[in-house]
């Protein structure tokens, strides 16, 4: 199974840059401060933990989503499967 990620780093990119009031530097050290691993398990993420650019695959009861911290709260998505033919 294959991930989507280029897309959701796109998509992480055009909001990040789509927020009102958010300077470049602002946004760089948003950039620099994203976590270095994803993290893999189960169940959603806690309101209180990471930290704003961290990303987390979650396997939940609706199947598996992915999840980023920004600006202090989490965005899931339900990344697309792809076949190995497809790519």
């Amino acid at each position: 199974m294959t991930i989507g990620l280029e897309r959701l780093g796109t998509s992480l990119d055009k909001m990040i840059k789509d927020s009102e009031g958010m300077g470049d530097r602002e946004i760089r050290r948003l950039l620099h401060t994203k976590q270095s691993k994803i993290k893999l398990g189960s169940g959603y993420p806690r309101k209180g933990s990471g930290r704003d650019g961290d990303i987390q695959v979650l396997n939940t009861p609706k199947g598996i989503m992915m999840y980023t911290r920004f600006n202090g709260r989490w965005y899931g998505f339900s990344p697309t499967f792809i076949e190995d033919s497809e790519i």
